[in-house]
């Protein structure tokens, strides 16, 4: 028996109307291709997505056994309205409760792009929205802009559509949401899970943290015990080795780590922590309860915790 490797394609299509999208991001889309033609594709993709979108999107054909033919996409790059423009300023308008796309294209024909955009946000009535309806569609106006700006800035970060649609599952949506999380306490990305500390790094970095800071290195430190402890199953490390690694383990070390992913994120390394740095961090992480500092061994306090039980209950079943 043989599989079939199929390759890749990229396609750039217009988003014709949502047939439907689960609270997890999954969904399915109609879409008209370059060529005019029209069909299915089904993948993750952002609330914010809608009819007239111009999306770019990467994957394979596929036949559902229900459905029929449709293109699954596992990338989707989505092309933000520019609202300095006239078709910026008529997709994002068109989406508008009691406005639509010919309302849309009439007040930017009336008025000019930039002033109906200001209108949609500030006094809809003038678009010829009903006085009772105004505030709705001020509301969804600002959401829709809010939304967009939450995309172009995840998307600068190198986030996939799948990694922001579980941050925004997560955080909530717009400026008080996941990107302040980002913004702030990027490192709080590793409650999520498929949210590693690598790559919580290379966010964090592009979204301009400190590289020499405190919550980078508390959140190495904890990373390298927690995930050592639950996949390899050591609960400790030698202080100098978590430090400054061990070439006899091949294990890099918090130092060698973080400078690393500095440099692949390309981040200037003149504000890059020393060895005193880590010390003062372990001590932090002791005094919160959240390590444990021991003949020179450095434990996670709950896999700590959690070794005793299993070798007291083990000790109690050999008596």
């Amino acid at each position: 028996m043989t599989t079939e490797i199929r390759e890749s394609e990229t396609k750039t299509v217009e988003v014709v109307n949502i047939i439907r999208r689960l609270s997890s991001g999954w969904g399915v889309i109609n879409v008209k291709g370059e060529n005019g033609g029209t069909g299915k594709a089904a993948g993750e993709f952002p609330e914010t997505l809608g009819p007239g979108d111009i999306a770019v999107l990467t994957g394979q054909w596929d036949r559902h056994p229900k459905f029929g033919l449709q293109f699954k996409f596992e990338k989707i790059e989505i092309q933000v309205p520019d609202v300095d423009t006239e078709e910026g300023v008529c997709r994002l308008m068109q989406r508008l409760p009691w406005i639509g796309p010919v309302k849309a294209a009439a007040a930017v024909k009336e008025h000019g792009h930039k002033q109906a955009w200001a209108y949609a946000l500030t006094d809809p009535v003038k678009l010829g929205v009903p006085a009772g309806r105004a505030d709705q569609v001020t509301a969804a106006a600002e959401k829709l802009l809010s939304g967009f700006e939450e995309q172009v800035y995840f998307l600068s970060l190198g986030l996939s559509q799948g990694q922001i649609n579980k941050l925004v599952i997560q955080y909530g949506p717009g400026g008080d949401g996941a990107v302040k999380v980002i913004k702030e306490e990027p490192y709080r990305a590793l409650e999520i899970d498929g949210f590693g500390f690598l790559t919580v790094d290379r966010i964090a970095l592009a979204a301009g943290i400190n590289p020499g800071s405190e919550g980078r290195l508390s959140a190495c430190v904890e990373y390298f015990l927690e995930d050592s402890g639950v996949n390899q199953g050591h609960v400790w490390f030698y202080r100098s080795e978590l430090i400054n690694g061990s070439e006899r383990y091949r294990f890099d070390g918090v130092l060698k780590t973080l400078k690393k992913t500095a440099m692949e994120a390309m981040v200037p390394i003149k504000d890059m922590p020393v060895e005193e740095d880590v010390e003062r961090v372990l001590l932090n992480l002791q005094s919160e309860g959240r390590i444990v500092i021991k003949g020179g061994k450095i434990y996670n306090a709950e896999l700590m915790e959690a070794e005793k039980v299993i070798y007291q209950a083990a000790v109690g079943d050999s008596r």
